[in-house]
């Protein structure tokens, strides 16, 4: 107990502005509808929830089968349970963050906390099924262990960071390349372990060795269009806030600039200063480059999505936390201040050395009040569900109302599942478009009376079916449509259709 104790006390900052963060971020959430306008979190929800009762689906390869692992025991108490488990991710990110920066000698590093939770992209994607948050627990902590020279059980962890998002192992090869520096050769083989496991497992359930390979789901090239090579970073205002995207940008100017001096400085500076420069900026840049050129050339499904950068806003919150630390000392440093301070009268010298210590302080909490700032004047918060998402749960709302959820269900939107309640691998009861067009023979397999959900989002684009298909067919009757909110006078961009199979 005395030891939990001195614990507590020896990081009472850093718990107190955790829970401040905490308190700010359940206020302006509210987890009821946070996170459910992506597809995508309401498939990850549900392959965790039913993996349980389908074990085929701890090899989903879409659905990432080490983030399956560890977060299907939290879907089990349904879609807030996958909420609370990547908030947990967060919180557990955060204490690795405040350890790192306390490890390199960060000054106020208890704020480590504020500084990730409220990197916008980062604080909208926490409380969602989505994997992002799960990566960056996984990569940060192996970092952790990496700075306090734990190097078998970082590679051993991170080597299965390709199982929690396959752009992982991308960074695989950073992560040596710094244990290569540091002579650290005995692990680096380790980094091949979660493969070598996973692809086992996959002999013996699979029959295939390299089914890690062969079932990868991102072979698809151009299939959400492309953009232009700078898209991440001329949207850095909604993923990384303006603040926030100028901190980074200062931490790297002097990781620059203080490369020629830290060549020639004591070991333990080289080295932690290789650190902060391989194993956070160079994780981030490889990480934004790498995703900036998939969007670009339209590689690998790329929909040039701002949410992927939250997988990065661990490492990406402490660059920004140096370079808090870099601009504040500019003007503390002689050598470096030297350069401004020459050129300014002697009385605003000494004005700036008698406030120096209270600036320092208070450029900390205006940091703080605008990064927070920005972030809730950006996002509307509380998260709601958009008003295409409306018409879709409308649309199921009216097919329970009219008793018609034991009919089977064939549906586009991943939504649909969640406003019915679909268990989404019973195929006698409901099934996904995308599945069961089969060219001229599309319906022959649909029973009588089948209800079928059809939106404009993905229906024509990944299920291949245009609305015209259902209109003009007689198989199909029109039973209602449902339309989203829209200015008077004006065509709505998106309406529901609900059909009946003949």
């Amino acid at each position: 107990m005395q030891n939990l104790l001195n614990f507590i006390v020896k990081h009472r900052l850093f718990f107190l502005f955790q829970a401040i963060a905490l308190v700010v971020f359940a206020h302006f959430t509210m987890f009821k509808e946070a996170g459910l306008n992506d597809g995508d979190s309401i498939t990850h929800y549900l392959i965790s929830r039913y993996a349980w009762h389908y074990p085929h689906l701890f090899l989903d390869n879409w659905g990432k089968p080490f983030f399956i692992l560890f977060s299907s025991p939290f879907a089990q108490f349904g879609y807030k349970g996958i909420q609370v488990f990547n908030i947990t991710c967060g919180i557990l990110s955060a204490w690795f963050c405040y350890r790192i920066a306390d490890k390199i000698g960060m000054p106020f590093s208890y704020l480590a906390s504020v500084f990730l939770f409220f990197t916008p992209v980062y604080f909208n994607a926490l409380p969602s099924g989505l994997t992002e948050i799960f990566f960056g627990l996984v990569l940060i902590a192996s970092i952790c262990l990496i700075a306090y020279d734990r190097f078998i059980l970082a590679t051993l962890l991170i080597s299965f960071l390709p199982f929690c998002r396959s752009e992982g192992i991308l960074l695989l090869p950073v992560v040596g390349l710094f244990l290569l520096i540091k002579k650290q050769y005995f692990p680096i083989p380790f980094l091949i372990t979660g493969f070598l496991l996973y692809s086992i497992i996959g002999y013996f359930v699979l029959n295939d060795f390299l089914w890690t390979i062969h079932t990868n789901p991102y072979h698809s090239r151009d299939l959400y269009g492309h953009g232009t090579l700078w898209h991440f970073v001329e949207s850095y205002v909604p993923i990384f806030g303006n603040l926030l995207g100028i901190l980074f940008l200062i931490a790297t100017l002097f990781y620059s600039v203080c490369n020629l001096i830290i060549l020639k400085a004591k070991k333990q500076i080289r080295v932690n200063f290789l650190f902060e420069v391989i194993l956070l900026w160079l994780i981030v840049m490889t990480y934004l480059t790498a995703h900036s050129i998939f969007w670009y050339k339209g590689l690998f499904a790329s929909a040039g999505l701002w949410r992927v950068m939250a997988a990065i806003a661990p490492p990406f919150s402490l660059v920004c936390m140096r370079g808090m630390n870099y601009g504040i000392n500019f003007f503390k440093d002689e050598k470096l201040g030297q350069l401004i301070l020459n050129v300014i009268i002697e009385l605003l010298y000494t004005i700036l050395s008698f406030v120096e210590y209270i600036l320092r302080k208070a450029l900390w909490i205006v940091v703080i009040f605008i990064v927070i700032y920005q972030l809730l004047h950006y996002f509307q918060l509380p998260q709601r569900i958009v008003p295409a998402k409306v018409a879709v749960r409308e649309a199921c709302d009216w097919v329970k109302e009219n008793n018609l959820r034991k009919r089977k269900i064939f549906y586009s939107e991943p939504f649909t599942k969640i406003c019915l309640n679909l268990d989404p691998y019973d195929t006698d009861k409901s099934e996904e478009l995308m599945y069961v067009w089969h060219g001229k023979e599309f319906g022959n397999d649909m029973p009588k009376g089948s209800i079928i959900i059809w939106e404009p989002g993905l229906g024509p684009r990944e299920d291949g079916i245009p609305l015209t298909n259902l209109e003009n067919d007689k198989r199909f009757k029109l039973l209602k449509t449902f339309d989203t909110p829209h200015e008077t006078g004006k065509p709505s961009e998106y309406i529901v259709y609900l059909f009946e199979k003949q």
